[in-house]
């Protein structure tokens, strides 16, 4: 028997300002591709982790990891196209680096030499795991209420990055610190994969509002 050919296709976008388009291709696209398939003798899957995310794992600081497993299983799943991105005027979230290597945290350490409550702050919310191979510092898990985690969020992050600028981190590692989630899909799902040929793997659309205030500067 013939096995099914599959189409599994990632949704990358900032989520608070494509909510309306994401339900649009819930509710009238994807049917409708789904039912093309069908007759066809394939597979349609949409991956939106919008409605895919569980609760836990935002608290374990799981999303991020989720969300590149799952670009990475439609690569290898369906050719193209496996990846699409709705990009728009914001630039998204900007998580935590889940886990730190010692060598490089501790040496973020060493940047706060002077400073012992800053320190303790980092070293509450990153704790050393010595049974992970190798070693590492570990994110740990956030309160369940948004409005107390948002204000250390933001504190870690600055204190993360300007640590980052003053050992003058790789390229690679920079990534980390300061680049949204959207735009971290976007590099694993269209920027850096295996297969050359993104313009037949990726589908991408933009759009642009008028008169928005500009953000802070990244």
């Amino acid at each position: 028997m013939k096995a099914q050919r599959i189409f599994r296709i990632f949704v990358s976008s900032t989520f608070g300002d494509f909510q309306e388009e994401r339900e649009a291709l819930r509710d009238r696209v994807w049917p409708v591709l789904r039912e093309f398939c069908r007759i066809h003798g394939s597979d349609f899957q949409v991956v939106d982790l919008r409605w895919g995310v569980g609760e836990s794992a935002g608290l374990e600081h799981e999303t991020m990891k989720i969300c590149l497993d799952e670009i990475a299983h439609c690569q290898r799943l369906s050719p193209r196209p496996n990846f699409l991105i709705l990009a728009g005027d914001r630039y998204g979230w900007r998580p935590l680096p889940p886990a730190i290597p010692v060598a490089e945290f501790e040496q973020m350490l060493g940047c706060f030499s002077g400073a012992a409550k800053t320190r303790e702050f980092l070293q509450q919310w990153y704790r050393r795991d010595n049974n992970a191979a190798p070693a590492e510092w570990v994110l740990q898990p956030r309160p369940a209420d948004y409005a107390d985690w948002t204000p250390i969020e933001t504190r870690l992050l600055k204190l993360l990055r300007g640590a980052a600028k003053v050992l003058g981190v790789t390229p690679e590692r920079r990534e980390l610190y300061f680049l949204s989630a959207t735009h971290l899909e976007i590099i694993r799902g269209a920027l850096n994969t295996t297969v050359a040929d993104a313009e037949q793997h990726v589908l991408a659309f933009f759009r642009t509002l008028e008169g928005l205030p500009e953000g802070e500067p990244l």
